[in-house]
């Protein structure tokens, strides 16, 4: 142990010059970068910290970096027995205040490398990113910090500036690449702004139109499905593009929401039947079909839909599971890949209850669970930060408010009149609105 205190303080002795030396020497403050505002450290990082002495100068080395005196930090940083990840988020921040920026880089990732949790240096990174305008990646981290921490109000507010400058930007491309008839630049800066707009409804229905114009109707689909509320024009496109793709189960789901709106409306009755004779006879999986029939979904209908949705990122095991109710289920291999990637539990009995139908708060727990194992296995998510309403009966005490914060800043799942009903049940509907923008969130490889 002593070895390894011993080679720490080598190094920080070796950076602390280079520190001083690149302040100017002696006892010169920083004072070359006065527009770099480091928010209260202190009340950003809520981990309670417990190093004895050490916690003093640490904090007094953060304060003294919020004053932008780069000796009397380095002084209180070289007598502190502070973990490794938060030395490193320091010197991000010494390196930030000196306009070093590839060096403020390197420490504040070392920094998360050993704490990914660490929101001092997601802090920086969004300082960083920031003053490079690099503002899609200081987005990027600032969502991160938000799931970390989503009560907190500086990084609410620095995430809705960044959005709002990106919407801007992003606004602006897509009107000069459209008056040039660059569509390649267009549709991408349209799909770009999707993720920071607060008005997503209207870039959906901009990039369904601009395909459905260019006859992909896949990419229609895709867009108009993103749209909460259909207007007439888009609904008759949709359920048109669906029909043309022989989507027949979702241009019933489609007129059937419709048809609850307006009970006993002839047109929408007789359609629904011409497409179910067509959906018999088409090429869909029978299981599927049925599906699609139900007004509700139970736990095996939703790890089937899931698994068809993510299959190659939720592999069977390698070992067996042992789950006692299934042998007679349609869906027996995907509730087995499901629980075997912790999207959906086994009971401690060993039973799954594949037949009891899904209740709402189920649902969104399944959507946090997916995005978090996208994120675990490497994916990048395209994660929102808006401020949307939750609902009524929610509050930071709530036990899934992180889950229903998710899937709210994200519009994966609709709260009729602001009303939560966490075990009300969940229509096929609902569920595949809410898988196939969590797909879309799911960011290309290239």
């Amino acid at each position: 142990m002593k070895g390894k205190v011993f080679f720490r303080n080598i190094i920080l002795i070796f950076t602390s010059i280079l520190i001083i030396q690149g302040c100017g020497g002696g006892t010169k403050k920083i004072n070359s970068v006065q527009d770099v505002y480091i928010p209260d450290l202190s009340v950003i990082d809520k981990e309670d910290l417990e190093m004895g002495e050490a916690d003093f100068y640490f904090r007094r080395a953060l304060y003294y970096l919020k004053e932008r005196d780069c000796d009397k930090a380095l002084e209180y940083l070289n007598n502190s027995n502070a973990p490794e990840y938060m030395v490193y988020s320091a010197y991000g921040y010494l390196y930030l205040l000196k306009n070093n920026w590839s060096l403020s880089e390197r420490n504040f990732k070392e920094s998360l490398n050993l704490n990914k949790f660490y929101l001092q240096s997601y802090v920086g990174m969004i300082l960083l990113m920031e003053k490079q305008n690099r503002f899609e990646e200081s987005y990027d981290f600032s969502v991160k910090s938000l799931d970390i921490d989503p009560e907190n109000v500086w990084l609410r507010e620095k995430s809705l500036s960044l959005s709002s400058i990106l919407s801007s930007e992003l606004k602006e491309k897509a009107r000069v690449a459209l008056e040039k008839g660059d569509n390649e630049a267009y549709v991408n800066a349209l799909k770009r702004l999707l993720i920071y707009s607060n008005n997503r409804a209207i870039v959906a229905k901009e990039l369904g139109d601009f395909f459905y114009g260019e006859k992909n109707y896949d990419e229609a689909i895709k867009y108009y499905g993103m749209i909460d509320s259909l207007d007439e024009e888009s609904f008759k496109r949709l359920t048109e593009v669906y029909e043309l793709n022989e989507n027949y189960h979702l241009a019933i789901l489609l007129y059937s929401s419709r048809l609850k709106k307006e009970p006993g409306n002839l047109e929408y009755i007789n359609k629904i039947n011409d497409l179910k004779s067509k959906l018999s006879s088409s090429g869909l999986e029978g299981k599927f079909q049925s599906m699609f029939l139900k007004e509700f979904l139970s736990r095996e209908d939703v790890a089937a839909l899931v698994i068809h949705n993510f299959k190659d990122y939720l592999p069977l095991p390698d070992e067996p599971l042992i789950i006692r109710d299934i042998s007679n289920s349609y869906a027996m291999q995907e509730i087995i890949a499901i629980c075997a990637n912790g999207i959906m539990d086994v009971r401690p009995d060993h039973s799954f209850s594949g037949k009891t139908l899904l209740d709402r708060i189920s649902f969104i727990d399944i959507l946090y669970r997916l995005k978090n194992h996208f994120l675990d296995i490497g994916k990048e998510v395209a994660l929102s930060s808006s401020e949307d309403t939750l609902p009524f009966e929610i509050d930071t005490n709530h036990r899934y408010y992180k889950e229903v914060l998710f899937v709210v800043r994200n519009k994966l799942i609709e709260f009729p009149d602001g009303i939560f009903c966490p075990y009300c049940n969940v229509s096929p509907e609902e569920a595949i609105r809410a898988l196939n923008i969590l797909k879309d969130l799911i960011k290309d490889e290239n």
